[in-house]
């Protein structure tokens, strides 16, 4: 099989990028919104380390720019004619047995989060998502979880001022 740029049938790169390409606009739409509406907060009388319009503007910010780097990806890999086997995606391509494990370790997330605290439950959920998706590396994806927990614990804890739970069992220490 020819795996040439000329290869590919006609249309195609309008469809590689109505899938990348559309999800990218509509992220950054969505990010201007949050962005807008962010906006209106208007400033209590007191307030916490961060302001409250300060997440909005940090979340709309990140949505924005990663809609946009989306969307240039997208132009630019259709433009050099790779497109991918995604572009023909369907109902048929997707795995659903990894899309629903990882929508039951969500809810299970969301069900032990108080319980368990932020820190426990959201290592256990990356470790739990790594393996769904493939990941073997048990000591890389460990190593990873509890590392990003504890400094996304200690960036809202003592950053800027909003308590994630730390759970029952870090309560009895």
């Amino acid at each position: 099989m020819n795996h040439d740029r000329t290869s590919a049938p006609r249309g195609t790169w309008l469809r590689a990028f109505s899938h990348d390409g559309v999800s990218g606009l509509l992220i950054a739409a969505l990010g201007a919104i949050y962005l807008a509406e962010g906006s209106k907060i208007a400033q209590g009388a007191s307030h916490a380390v961060v302001p409250p319009w300060g997440f909005p503007l940090f979340v709309g910010c990140g949505l924005t720019a990663t809609g946009l780097l989306i969307f240039i990806l997208a132009v630019l890999k259709t433009a050099r004619g790779h497109v991918s086997a995604h572009s023909e995606s369907g109902p048929d391509s997707i795995d659903w047995p990894s899309a629903f494990s990882a929508i039951g370790i969500l809810i299970l997330y969301v069900g032990l989060f108080v319980a368990l605290g932020f820190i426990a439950s959201t290592t256990f959920m990356i470790l739990a998502m790594a393996r769904v998706f493939g990941s073997r590396s048990i000591l890389r994806d460990t190593l990873y979880a509890i590392g990003f927990s504890v400094i996304a614990y200690a960036i809202f804890t003592y950053g800027i001022g909003v308590p994630l739970p730390a759970g029952y069992l870090l309560s009895l220490i």
